[in-house]
């Protein structure tokens, strides 16, 4: 039961620290090196990420799938406390992959492959 309530706990705090970031809106960042180049992104403003990429000229009404690729978590070299456990971190990566898609269920057609490059949409 031990095992059950801390995996709970690890689920439950993860879930409220990205509901606070994203309600919140964070407004520093520190940039860890994890990009190569950060000067693309722009302030996200309300209810959106601290900082955003979004393609300029991409004319998004010519897409009609979306594709999530899986969710994946790096643990910084640098970091204090790395003793995760996998079965722990599989089941929040799992449950933040399965809200996505339900988030988009109704409405949205998803993908689970990039459409083949025939007619040029993939260079989009």
């Amino acid at each position: 039961m031990k095992k059950s309530t801390q995996r709970f706990g690890f689920l439950l705090a993860g879930a409220l620290l990205l509901t606070g970031c994203a309600a919140g809106g964070m407004k520093d960042v520190n940039k860890t090196g994890f990009l190569t180049d950060y000067g693309q992104l722009k302030p996200g403003g309300d209810d959106r990420s601290a900082l955003v990429y979004i393609k300029p000229g991409v004319d998004y009404k010519a897409y009609n799938k979306l594709m999530f690729e899986r969710i994946v978590v790096l643990l910084s070299d640098s970091a204090e406390y790395r003793a995760v456990d996998p079965a722990t971190l599989k089941e929040m990566t799992d449950y933040y992959q399965n809200a996505l898609f339900n988030a988009f269920k109704d409405g949205t057609k998803l993908s689970t492959s990039p459409a083949p490059a025939c007619c040029g949409c993939a260079s989009r």
